[in-house]
Parts: C-alpha cells; structure tokens; sequence
C-alpha cells in the first residue's frame, strides 16, 4: 500500500502542476475565447470601454467612412465580420495581457487584450492592441469625441 500512497501523491502533486495556469489566468483567456466565439466584444468590455464602443457604434452610424476607427480590429479588419470560420485564433498569456494569434487570409495576427478582473476572478476587456500595434481605445477616442 506504500506504492498505492506514493501514485496518489505522485497524482496530486501532478494535477496541482497541470493548474499551473492560475484559475485567474484561466479566466483571463476564457473571457478573451468567449469575445471570438460570441463575436461580442461590448459582453465582455468594461463599463468604460462600453461606453467607448457604444459612442463608435453611433459614430459609424452616422458617419459614412469606411476606415475611420479600423472597424472591428479585434478580429482584424471588416471582411473578418463575413468570414469568422477563418478565424480559429490560439490563445496564450504574455505577462498579463492575453494574446489572441490567428491566420486571416494569409497574414499571420496577433491581438493583445488587456483586461480586468475582480476578486471572484471574473475578467473582462479593458482594452486591445491591435495588429498595427495601436490601442484601440485610444484609437476610438481620437475620432469619437
């Protein structure tokens, strides 16, 4: 039974080690994988970056400009919008930002969301880096006022 003991602990020891992505990093990329299956960024934004996003849905409304804020850069570009299937994005965690990294068309794009998460480890998107390597709320605010 002392072989029994030591495959149990040799198991537990091995489980605590393949959690080694925190539950807090777990939910980090969770939330990031659920804003691409869903396609609904605002679900998953902070109140502040839905505040932002709503004020660009407006803008976009009412402004007949085909670039003015880089469309939905989240999942780069607007044709992406006609074509989730060819997006199938692998998620990892760099430091503290979520990296979402995926094919579209031929071009290799790498989206890095930052986000904020409460003590119940609940997660959400306070912003990204899109491809160009440009913030995108600071990209909505410069045309949104």
């Amino acid at each position: 039974t002392m072989k029994k003991l030591l495959l149990l602990l040799g198991i537990a020891v091995f489980s605590a080690n393949a959690t080694a992505t925190s539950t807090l990093d777990q939910a980090k990329l969770n939330t990031v994988a659920k804003v691409y299956q869903t396609g609904n960024l605002y679900k998953y934004a902070t109140p502040d970056f839905q505040k932002l996003l709503a004020k660009k849905a407006k803008y976009d409304k009412s402004t007949p400009c085909d670039d003015c804020v880089g469309h939905d850069s989240w999942i780069d570009g607007p044709a992406a919008q006609y074509f989730p299937d060819s997006i199938n994005p692998k998620f990892k965690l760099v430091k503290d930002k979520v990296y979402a990294t995926f094919l579209f068309f031929d071009e290799k794009v790498t989206i890095k969301f930052s986000l904020e998460c409460n003590e119940n480890e609940q997660c959400l998107v306070s912003d990204f880096i899109t491809a160009e390597g440009d913030s995108y709320k600071k990209s909505i605010m410069k045309y949104v006022k």
